[in-house]
């Protein structure tokens, strides 16, 4: 955005004399309705208390004294906001003359080094120098007061003009600024009474002061958590030094959630990565390898065989069994008392579908 130019002393009055009328339009407007659906639900108790007081019902006194109670307390309420806002119209500045606005615009342009109007928008604007909060760079702000909304609570937008936003919160800018919107904080009140007056100086002046300070209770992202990331395993945010990001899926992480791949090396968040059955240690969806036995992920290192320590020795307790009865048959064979040839004539004999009998 080029930088705020000089306005002519044309445009100047012109401004003055659009805002001079749109401050008298806005105290033209009425004050609030008086409670007249109120007032008539007071009346009506008040005629039901009287009734039941003449036909001596007592039944339900007790509930119209509740309710006759509640609505004058409304009224109440409402009477006295009228009566402050009446109050407000009688203690209320003239209207800034155009004289006097003139004086305003002059001295925005030199306090801002630049005075942008636009008349066909209806709109002024000034730009901040850039703003520094505790050594964070937020850069420029540009106070945008549409004509228009002169009169109103918060007459304006801010806009950032090198936006640094929190790494958290892509949309706050400053740690009182989301959006467009400032949050004013004690200054509400200030800012309100410029408006309605038609002070545009003392507007201005007040909203860049306000850019200029830091509450952190009131922040919408604390200046500690300007910088960083919040991890995606549990949420808390972490300075830059005190995170990292899943090699996998490349979500941000802090290092008490990163758990790094035995076989790979590389940080890994809690969905993309997995635990050897056996030791337990961290290893990456790529990296585990099934057992050929239960079919269960393992490090490479708890294999043998292509078989996890349960498996392969279960294989082993089964081979030794088999070698066992294999030795136990060869010591029967061996240790009988009928010659070789009676064995082979009993299995030829069993061969052609004959029942060898024994002796």
């Amino acid at each position: 955005m080029n930088p705020p130019q000089s306005a002519s002393l044309r445009e100047r009055l012109r401004l003055a004399s659009r805002i001079v009328r749109q401050i008298e339009q806005a105290r033209l407007a009425a004050p609030g309705p008086l409670p007249d659906y109120d007032w008539q639900r007071l009346l009506a108790i008040q005629r039901g208390l009287e009734m039941s007081r003449v036909r001596g019902w007592t039944a339900g006194l007790s509930r119209l004294r509740r309710q006759h109670a509640s609505v004058v307390r409304t009224v109440i309420h409402h009477l006295e906001a009228r009566q402050r806002d009446l109050d407000a119209l009688r203690d209320r500045q003239p209207v800034t003359s155009i004289c006097e606005i003139l004086d305003d615009l002059a001295v925005l342009e030199t306090e801002f080094g630049g005075l942008t109007i636009d008349l066909r928008n209806r709109t002024f604007s000034v730009v901040t120098p850039s703003i520094v909060l505790e050594g964070i760079e937020l850069g420029r702000f540009q106070i945008v007061v549409p004509v228009d909304r002169l009169g109103e609570p918060s007459p304006y937008d801010v806009v950032a003009l090198d936006p640094n936003a929190a790494t958290e919160s892509s949309d706050v800018f400053h740690p009182h600024v989301q959006g467009e919107s400032l949050c004013e904080g004690e200054g509400r009140a200030a800012i309100r009474k410029a408006s309605v007056d038609g002070r545009v100086l003392d507007l201005c002046v007040i909203v860049h002061q306000i850019l200029q300070t830091y509450h952190a209770g009131s922040a919408y992202v604390p200046l500690s958590r300007w910088k960083g990331r919040t991890c995606q395993d549990c949420g808390t945010h972490a300075s830059e030094e005190a995170s990292t990001t899943c090699r996998a899926c490349e979500d941000d992480l802090c290092q008490d959630c990163a758990d790094s791949c035995a076989v790979c090396l590389k940080d890994l968040c809690s969905h993309c990565r997995s635990r050897c059955t056996d030791c337990q240690t961290a290893i990456c969806h790529s990296c585990q390898e099934a057992c050929e036995g239960c079919g269960e992920g393992h490090c490479r290192d708890c294999l043998s065989n292509e078989r996890c320590s349960s498996c392969f020795d279960e294989s082993e307790t089964h081979s030794e069994e088999i070698d066992d009865g294999e030795k136990t048959l060869e010591g029967t064979i061996e240790g009988t008392s009928e010659p070789a040839t009676a064995i082979e004539s009993a299995v030829h004999a069993v061969g052609m579908g004959q029942i060898p009998v024994p002796a």
